[in-house]
């Protein structure tokens, strides 16, 4: 038991003899619903018996295997929870009398595994099998076993061999304790610390030599590997007063440091803090409130798990899936402090709560949900489903479906260009770990019009007959050269090619089209216009005998067709 503990629970007792006399009233610690984390499955308990369970230590290297710190000493699994047993010799006193394990810590590659006990700090080379005892700290025997205590570790996550003790003993002056040599030898870190119970130890993950303690009151931090501590700037405080700190956890960007007063981080080292909601207490319940437990789920730095340890609250374990920001309890009602909290993040994803009485999990937590939202500003189809929530790593089908004569043309995911990834009108997400905002563009199905049926025209300067695909047919007037060029009645023409032409007497204009294409010429004018662009003509339009004639080739290659003359035979023969 923690000298923290003990001096509150003896208060609790002097506060109910007052309450049952009728001398004070106990308010109640209000905490908020739970907010919408997705459904968790209950907390389960498992079948270690062996008292408080003081500290979890999931195996970095092993996933599925467990350890447990508890007051008969340490516990392993190997099956994530479900059967233990007694593990590991040499966790004893010299009297052979087996130690309380009140922290573990392991190594990032697993190479060592150090045990925090009531006698001194253990280490072990071989996954926890066999344990040796470290020199130069104190060394809890006799009566004094009951009131020291290793309660804190840490170790550098750049050099296995370097770890944090934090001695947080009832009749000790709390100190941290360092050892560079894998625990064998240990020397008191630099000055600094004031009080007398180290709780909390945690190393930047991304700057070593800043180390971080939980001491009553403070935070401290220390920027030169241990070797001198400051109190951070930054106080948590409640009602002007300041929050016991009862643990801290580092990540790669936040610090976050668990109290009596919930949780609060800081993004600059400590210097100032901010506190989430969902997890909060005020007045005189600040003394029995506290966060003793915090865990960040290895795969998501932003999920954390909070343990409530208070002597006059209910217990239980709340998460955040935003950093800190807000919190709701998980697993429904787990009514124990809870005093050590690990997760392995392996598939199951599992959660592990150790208490007063044993070691609860909570398998398979589904607690970060993600949004997926699809929108179609500009309509002409749509992407279903149009909002979806999912647990993480879970996969979702979007149908992308586009109006009838309109098709897609680009679809994006949270900006990104993915439209090469849709296959049969559906787009995958798979391993899904963020939000994701899909947008869809359709635009319509361009219309193409066949090619005209090809057709070839025969026609003979100063003959009134044609030959129309072999047929026999009948010109208003014959064609006549002009300036060099065949001019001719082209209606006919080019209504047996499969094109129309309109006369306007007005403008004195007429306008031959043929498929896509569009020929207007003015009679007596060398200009024309071909598909709307200004064009200059060699020999202008007439009318001779009431019948408008029109240059043949101009007309015919600007309409796409092929013309070919024959100088012998005066023959022209027009393809298209």
């Amino acid at each position: 038991m923690l000298a923290w503990e003990v001096s509150m629970r003896r208060l609790v007792a002097v506060l109910i003899t007052l309450a049952a006399i009728g001398w004070l009233t106990v308010p109640s610690l209000l905490l908020p619903p739970a907010a919408t984390l997705g459904a968790t499955p209950a907390w389960q308990k498992t079948s270690l018996d062996a008292g408080k369970v003081h500290a979890v230590l999931v195996d970095p290297t092993s996933p599925g295997t467990v350890f447990a710190g508890t007051d008969r000493g340490l516990f392993r699994s190997t099956d994530r929870g479900v059967t233990w047993g007694q593990y590991g010799t040499g966790i004893k006193t010299s009297s052979s009398t087996t130690l309380k394990v009140l922290a573990l810590a392991a190594a990032r590659d697993g190479s060592r595994l150090y045990a925090g006990t009531s006698a001194s700090v253990f280490q072990s080379t071989d996954g926890g099998a066999l344990w040796s005892q470290g020199s130069g700290m104190l060394s809890g025997s006799g009566i004094l076993r009951y009131y020291y205590a290793i309660a804190a570790l840490a170790v550098d996550p750049a050099n296995p061999q370097t770890v944090y003790a934090g001695d947080s003993g009832m009749m000790t002056e709390g100190r941290v304790l360092k050892s560079t040599d894998g625990g064998a030898t240990w020397r008191s870190s630099g000055s600094g610390i004031s009080g007398d119970d180290v709780d909390g130890l945690a190393v930047d993950p991304d700057r070593p030599s800043t180390v971080y303690a939980a001491v009553e009151d403070s935070l401290y931090v220390s920027v030169d590997a241990g070797a001198g501590w400051t109190k951070t700037i930054g106080k948590m405080e409640v009602n002007s007063s300041e929050a016991d700190v009862l643990t801290v956890v580092v990540t790669a960007d936040v610090v976050y440091a668990g109290t009596t007063a919930g949780v609060w981080k800081s993004r600059d080292g400590g210097a100032t803090w901010s506190q989430g909601t969902g997890l909060n207490s005020s007045g005189f319940l600040r003394y029995f409130f506290g966060i003793a437990a915090l865990a960040v789920d290895p795969a998501n730095p932003s999920v954390l798990y909070a343990g409530d340890s208070g002597l006059m609250t209910s217990g239980g374990v709340y998460a955040s899936i935003d950093g800190g920001g807000d919190w709701a309890q998980v697993g429904g009602a787990l009514t124990e402090n809870v005093s050590a909290l690990a997760v392995d993040s392996s598939a199951p994803h599992t959660v592990y709560a150790g208490t007063n009485t044993g070691l609860y999990r909570l398998v398979n937590v589904p607690i970060v949900r993600f949004q997926i939202t699809a929108s179609v500003p500009q309509g002409r189809g749509t992407v279903l489903p149009t909002a979806k929530e999912v647990a993480e790593d879970e996969g979702v089908t979007l149908n992308v479906l586009p109006d009838a004569g309109y098709r897609l043309v680009l679809l994006t995911d949270n900006g990104a260009n993915v439209t090469g990834l849709v296959r049969n009108n559906t787009y995958e997400l798979v391993g899904i770990a963020a939000d994701h905002a899909i947008t869809a563009v359709f635009e319509p199905i361009p219309i193409v019009l066949p090619p005209p049926p090809s057709h070839t025209l025969v026609l003979t300067i100063g003959s009134s007959v044609m030959s129309v695909d072999g047929r026999r047919a009948t010109l208003d007037s014959p064609p006549i050269i002009r300036e060099g060029r065949t001019l001719l009645p082209i209606r006919a023409l080019i209504e047996a090619l499969g094109g129309s032409v309109g006369w306007d007497a007005v403008q004195r204009k007429a306008t031959v089209t043929l498929g896509t294409h569009t020929v207007e010429v003015w009679i007596g004018s060398r200009e024309a216009r071909v598909d709307g662009v200004n064009v200059a003509l060699d020999v202008a339009a007439m009318i001779v005998n009431s019948r408008t004639l029109l240059p043949l080739r101009f007309v015919a290659e600007n309409l796409g067709c092929t013309v070919t003359w024959d100088p012998v035979g005066r023959m022209v023969t027009i393809e298209s």
